[in-house]
């Protein structure tokens, strides 16, 4: 059975910052015709790996409440394959809203950025 995620171990935590060793198993379902001819993560799993995990792991300073607007400063620098063995480090700043990513390993930076998010007001419209 297809994966939608890695395994996560988590290795190190505090209230607004974790670390995560991800392993990218073959059998995540995202890398199906993300290229035939050499299987590569696509950006935009990235992207919604990272909001996965910090929903899980960065609860109590990122409430749910708390809605996506839009990315800053995104770079894919490497690709990411199967097999690899490599970190994700998010961390939440609550007075910004905004939640940090990166993607690394001991040699390479495969991927980093920042979600804006907005929280809604009473009237129902979102505010950043």
């Amino acid at each position: 059975m297809k994966k939608l995620f890695p395994e996560a171990l988590l290795s190190e935590t505090d209230p607004e910052c974790i670390n995560l060793q991800l392993n990218i198993d073959p059998e995540i379902v995202y890398f199906d015709g993300h290229f035939p001819e050499q299987a590569i993560l696509p950006g935009v799993t990235q992207i919604f790996w990272a909001e996965h995990f910090a929903r899980i792991y960065l609860s109590t300073v990122m409430p749910p409440e708390e809605r996506f607007s839009h990315l800053e400063a995104v770079k894919f620098q490497q690709v990411i394959r199967p097999n690899e063995k490599i970190q994700l480090q998010l961390e939440f700043k609550k007075d910004k809203q905004k939640l940090y990513f990166k993607y690394f390993d001991e040699e390479h930076q495969f991927s980093s950025g920042r979600m804006v998010y907005t929280q809604p007001s009473h009237d129902g419209t979102a505010h950043v």
